[in-house]
């Protein structure tokens, strides 16, 4: 198997090309734990219940576009992606990404 390293982007997504018998398969990897830090520091510190608006969710961008191709591949002609991604960040092994103390969405 070759591997060929795409190097790590500004936003700390690192890359790899992987070949390997007639396929070529495309890696990424992201370091989560600025994202879980921050989602922790929010949650901690409460809401503002008088805010418009508030961040319910931090979600690392690699997992956002698994999500996001799972949606299309399973789900698109069913639910909205807003319903879907409300529908994962409910989910009690995605709590951890969520802002706002485990609310429901």
């Amino acid at each position: 198997m070759e591997t060929l390293d795409l190097g790590t982007n500004s936003i700390g997504v690192s890359e790899q090309i992987l070949i390997a018998e007639k396929k070529l398969v495309v890696a990424r990897k992201q370091n989560v734990a600025p994202y879980l830090k921050m989602n922790q520091d929010l949650s901690n510190h409460g809401r503002n219940m008088k805010a418009q608006s508030a961040i319910a969710a931090n979600i690392p961008v690699v997992l956002y576009y698994h999500w996001k191709k799972e949606w299309k591949d399973k789900a698109s002609k069913v639910f909205t992606w807003q319903t879907f991604l409300k529908m994962k960040l409910n989910e009690r092994d995605h709590r951890y990404l969520r802002t706002d103390g485990g609310k429901r969405l």
